[in-house]
């Protein structure tokens, strides 16, 4: 059946993307709530909802329009633990900028909300809306993101997290001082890891390979003592230094100055200092021009 969400549109958003979408409700009613002008502007539609489940209560402590209010002493106490030895350390929000939606109005109105929490996330990352092949949303280019309007988001969240203390750290990540990803850099400084369920990726001394991708065929092969392996490669080594450069570039530690046989063509896009060269604000949505003139990337 359709489903009413009411003002959080983010939700319809998620739902006209994803191939799959579960849903919990409070209640299902008799009637089509898109028949209703108060409540079909608010309803996500039918063909995009996999399958129901009546959870009443679901969204608490979050409160929920008119069922009920939310539980602000049990909000107080999870923010408050998050904050303790007890809780989270450090922890990171996502934002998603890009949809036809939004305007910049409706992103500074996020920043202030996310910044104006009381335990505000010492990480963020912030990615560009991509439609993905066999989604409503990737099936309809009416609503693919303008690329002029997602950089100037992008823009505007830099600046915005700058602004209260975060640092750059990556093309999508910003952190307050002594709260970087770790987890991120085993990936971004090329180190070892190794990827556990179906899909998972590993990378061990330059070989990376993966696990096959759908749950059952994983679990079968687990269950028959077969390594679910489902491909890999060896990485030679003038590719391995060349994802070590273009990864590095990508961050704020950014390269040595001979990484580069010349700057003179990309000099707008970058910043020099203490002989590194890292992207400038204006060059990191276009750093792919910075990276394919690397030299290892001849």
């Amino acid at each position: 059946g359709n489903v009413w969400i009411g003002i959080r549109r983010e939700l319809m958003l998620m739902a006209h993307a994803s191939r799959t979408t579960l849903v919990s409700v409070e209640d299902i009613v008799d009637g089509n709530l898109l028949h209703d002008p108060a409540l079909a502007a608010g309803t996500i539609p039918a063909l995009y909802i996999t399958a129901l489940a009546v959870v009443p209560g679901g969204a608490a402590p979050i409160g929920l329009g008119d069922c009920y209010a939310p539980d602000t002493a049990a909000l107080a106490a999870y923010a408050k633990a998050a904050r303790t030895e007890a809780g989270f350390a450090t922890w990171n929000m996502d934002l998603i900028v890009g949809s036809r939606a939004e305007t910049l109005v409706d992103v500074q109105r996020t920043l202030d909300d996310l910044l104006g929490l009381e335990f505000a996330p010492p990480h963020i990352s912030c990615y560009a809306l991509t439609p993905e092949p066999g989604t409503p949303l990737g099936q309809d280019p009416r609503r693919h993101p303008d690329e002029d309007a997602t950089a100037d988001a992008y823009d505007l969240v830099g600046r915005v997290l700058e602004i209260h203390g975060y640092q750059w750290e990556e093309i999508s990540n910003w952190a307050k001082p002594g709260h970087e990803c770790r987890h991120n850099h085993v990936y971004w400084d090329q180190d070892d890891y190794a990827g556990f369920g179906s899909a998972a990726h590993s990378h061990r001394q330059g070989r990376r390979y993966w696990n096959v991708r759908t749950p059952e065929r994983y679990i079968a092969m687990v269950r028959a003592g077969t390594a679910p392996l489902g491909g890999e490669e060896t990485l030679d080594e003038r590719t391995r230094d060349f994802e070590r450069d273009s990864l590095s570039l990508r961050t704020s530690r950014g390269v040595p100055v001979e990484a580069f046989a010349s700057l003179d063509e990309i000099a707008h896009l970058v910043a020099v200092r203490d002989g590194r060269v890292t992207l400038a604000p204006n060059g990191r949505l276009l750093a792919n021009q910075v990276i394919v003139r690397l030299r290892s990337a001849d």
